[in-house]
């Protein structure tokens, strides 16, 4: 990616000025999402830890978008269900 700026004809940059940019690349909109912490791999495949029953069983998914904090469940998980985070 490469970005461009036009310099504003009165503003003033000096090389010791700083700036925090956040750049929005997609959005994503009503889906199933769990902490990256709550994922587990094993043999190719991808789990979570999940409660059924009053007990946390390993539960297979499927996984689709991600970032640094959630990763995005496709299929296997179902909306409220609870999750464990850093299953052991």
């Amino acid at each position: 990616m490469i970005l461009d700026f036009e310099q504003h004809p009165d503003a003033v940059l000096r090389p010791e000025m700083t700036a925090h940019v956040r750049l929005e690349i997609d959005r994503r909109q009503d889906v199933l999402t769990v902490p990256r912490d709550a994922l587990r791999r094993r043999d190719g495949r991808r789990y979570v830890s999940v409660r059924r029953d009053g007990a946390f069983t390993e539960q297979e998914v499927r996984t689709g978008w991600r970032n640094d904090r959630v990763i995005e469940i496709l299929d296997g998980l179902a909306e409220g269900e609870t999750v464990r985070i850093n299953p052991k």
